[in-house]
Parts: structure tokens; C-alpha cells; sequence
């Protein structure tokens, strides 16, 4: 694909997302309820701030979840024109992340409306730092490369990296992790590169 095709299909997808956010933003914005917490004690089961780290790993267990099998539904041959312009990139650049169609960003930025939901409860200045590691990471998946020290640290944390995403983008029967490999190696989808 076209670098200027591909920051153009970034920007579109992008501006879905932003859509998305803006309505818990707003809302919060004009004092009315949200999942933000004044603090980690109110944003913590039983009020105890070791156990928000338990809610946010299994946020991300589940996000991670949510993420492979829409990703796996998305490679079906019923919805895979949905999922066709991100595959134009063989050999990914920081672009391909966030080159995505339309109704593939509001499938995979809906979950951002649980902000809305006040019974989510979320302490931003602990749940950020995940929230852009992961966006980080969407960007290293998609470099075109892997960094060798990136690859040692991210690995044994089943943390996706960007050669094992690479496989992905050339043989897309595999590989469907988005942020962890975890499912993938549950579900006999992929293998780590040798």
C-alpha cells in the first residue's frame, strides 16, 4: 500500500476512535458520571489499591480476548473485506497499526465506551501508562522491524511482538494476538518464530 494511502486509512481510523472517546471525555467534561475515579481506593475492589492491579490484568486478559477473536472472526471470508485494507501492508510500517476500515475501528475502539459505565471504575494516572504501553505497542507490531532487546523483554511476558506479528502479515491464517500470544498458543494459531 501507498504511504500516502496508508496515513490517510491511519487518520480515517483515527477520527473513529476519537469519535468514540469523545463521548466518555464530554461526559465526565460536564460533571456527569463516568468510570474516572478521584482515587485508587475508589477505583479498587474492597477499597485496596494492590488489588486494582488484579482488576486491570484482568481488563487486559479480557480486552486481549475480545481483541483475538474479532481479529480471527475478522480473517473469515464473510467479513475479511472489512479486514482486507489492513492486509495491503506485506511488510508493515508504523502506519498499517492504525490502517484500518471503518467498521474495524468501531469494532475494535467500542470498548472505550466502558468509560461510560460508572461501575468500571478506573484510576487514570494507573490505568493510562497501560493504555498507551499498548499503543506503543500497536506501533512496534506494525514497525517493519523487530529490535532484538524489544523482542528478549517482551517474549517471555507473551507480550505480541513485532516478529510474530510479522508473520501474521505474511501468512494471515496465523498470529491473530493483538496485544498478548497468549491466545494464539491456547488456541493452536500461532508459534513463536525460531
Amino acid at each position: 500500500m501507498d504511504t500516502g494511502v496508508a496515513i490517510a486509512e491511519s487518520i480515517r481510523a483515527s477520527f473513529t476512535a476519537a469519535c468514540l472517546v469523545a463521548w466518555p471525555l464530554t461526559q465526565y467534561k460536564l460533571g456527569k458520571s463516568t468510570a474516572f475515579a478521584s482515587t485508587v481506593e475508589e477505583a479498587s475492589p474492597l477499597g485496596i489499591p494492590l488489588l486494582y492491579w488484579l482488576k486491570v490484568l484482568v481488563g487486559i486478559l479480557a480486552s486481549d480476548a475480545y481483541n483475538y477473536w474479532k481479529h480471527r472472526l475478522l480473517h473469515h471470508p464473510l467479513f475479511w473485506c472489512i479486514h482486507r485494507t489492513h492486509h495491503q501492508f506485506k511488510d508493515p510500517n508504523a502506519f498499517a497499526g492504525f490502517a484500518i476500515h471503518p467498521v474495524e475501528a468501531l469494532v475494535t475502539f467500542i470498548p472505550v465506551l466502558f468509560i461510560c459505565q460508572t461501575h468500571v471504575l478506573l484510576w487514570m494516572p494507573w490505568h493510562a501508562p497501560v493504555i498507551f504501553f499498548f499503543i506503543f505497542l500497536n506501533y512496534y507490531l506494525h514497525c517493519g522491524f523487530s529490535v532484538p532487546l524489544l523482542e528478549s523483554l517482551l517474549r517471555p511476558l507473551l507480550i505480541n511482538t513485532s516478529a510474530f506479528h510479522n508473520i501474521h502479515h505474511e501468512k494471515t491464517t496465523r498470529h491473530f494476538g493483538e496485544m498478548l500470544v497468549l491466545w494464539d498458543l491456547l488456541c493452536s494459531t500461532g508459534a513463536w518464530p525460531v
